[in-house]
């Protein structure tokens, strides 16, 4: 009997040490982004997207850039409803479907990043800019050509983000068109042949889509 409570004496300690530890534990634990966070930081980013539209003198650019987005969802989603149809997520062919296709529209968000950095340089500056058009060049000081001078980079980058945002947008609705066209994973070789150099393109091409 006297061993028995010595034994259920050290059992207890050794519960109090294991749930000290656990406790300790579980404090330190950071847990990973849940997909809720991730959709939940989509939506604030969208939302201030939209918010361009109504950047003073600068609404115009503001506006395309929140529909362009809008079309980045459409199609992104779009192209993984497609997929989900046509594989499964446990096949190797599904994730080789994927990958390439989640690399461009990582590219394209950070570019709409810049996009949105632009606008509302672009806007900050408008009327600045526009009572330096109404100057002669003759009378303009070095620093207000210098202002024109940035003013007119930022609308070139403007220009140059939307375009290769535009350019990829379309890439993705033909992938899509190609894969709609499979009928599943023993489809014809040459069929899928073509749509694996496709996706394999566009994962070294997007690249280029994130342009500094």
């Amino acid at each position: 009997m006297f061993w028995f409570f010595i034994i259920a004496a050290l059992l207890v300690v050794a519960l109090v040490f294991i749930s000290r530890a656990l406790i300790r534990k579980s404090q330190n634990y950071s847990p990973t982004p849940s997909l809720n966070d991730v959709n939940s930081s989509t939506k604030t980013f969208k939302a201030d997207l939209f918010k361009l539209q109504f950047t003073e003198n600068a609404e115009s650019y503001g506006e395309k850039v929140s529909q362009q987005f809008d079309e980045l969802e459409n199609k992104y989603s779009a192209y993984l409803q497609t997929l989900n149809q046509k594989f499964n997520p446990s096949e190797m062919t599904y994730d080789r479907y994927l990958q390439p296709v989640q690399q461009v529209q990582l590219s394209l968000v950070e570019n709409f990043k810049k996009l949105k950095d632009v606008v509302v340089f672009i806007g900050h500056n408008a009327a600045v800019i526009k009572s330096l058009h109404q100057k002669s060049s003759d009378a303009l000081s070095v620093d207000e050509k210098n202002k024109l001078e940035i003013q007119k980079k930022y609308l070139n980058h403007f220009d140059e983000l939307f375009a290769m945002n535009q350019k990829a947008l379309n890439e993705l609705d033909q992938l899509n068109l190609s894969l709609g066209q499979i009928t599943n994973s023993s489809s014809d070789p040459k069929q899928i042949e073509y749509l694996v150099k496709e996706l394999a393109g566009l994962s070294e091409r997007a690249k280029k889509y994130n342009l500094h």
